[in-house]
C-alpha cells in the first residue's frame, strides 16, 4: 500500500521561494537542508516541499501535470492576500455551482508552478 506523503514544487532560488511560500501558508519551513530542500508539515501530514533543482545537475525529472490545491473557507479573502504577494499570474475567481459550489482562482509562482486555491462544500 502507498500513502500519499507530499509534494515539491521546483524552483532556482530556495531563498526567495521559501520567502515566498512562508507569505503563502503563513507559517515557517519545518526543515531545511543547505540549499537545496526546505519543507512545511511533519511526517503526520502531507508535506509541502521546495526543491532547489540547480543543487543536482538534473539527475531528477521534473512532473509536468499536477495541480496542487490548497483548501480555504474564505476564497476572496486568500484572492486578495496571494495578489499582493505579486505572483507572475492570477486569475479571477471562478465560480462553479454543479455538482457542488466550487470557488476558486489560480495562481503562478515565480518558477512556473501552478497553485489553486478553493473554497468548496463537499468533501
Amino acid at each position: 500500500m502507498l500513502k500519499p506523503e507530499g509534494f515539491y514544487v521546483w524552483v532556482d532560488d530556495l531563498d526567495k521561494a521559501i520567502e515566498f511560500y512562508e507569505k503563502v501558508f503563513e507559517q515557517k519551513i519545518a526543515h531545511r537542508e543547505k540549499d537545496r530542500w526546505a519543507n512545511f508539515g511533519d511526517n503526520k501530514s502531507v508535506r509541502v516541499g521546495i526543491y532547489n533543482y540547480t543543487v543536482d545537475d538534473g539527475k531528477i525529472r521534473p512532473g509536468n501535470n499536477i495541480t496542487p490545491e490548497l483548501r480555504t473557507q474564505d476564497v476572496k479573502k486568500e484572492h486578495k492576500r496571494i495578489k499582493d504577494l505579486k505572483p507572475k499570474m492570477i486569475s479571477e475567481i471562478i465560480v462553479l455551482e454543479q455538482p457542488a459550489l466550487y470557488k476558486y482562482f489560480q495562481f503562478e509562482d515565480y518558477w512556473g508552478n501552478i497553485w489553486e486555491v478553493a473554497e468548496h462544500y463537499y468533501d
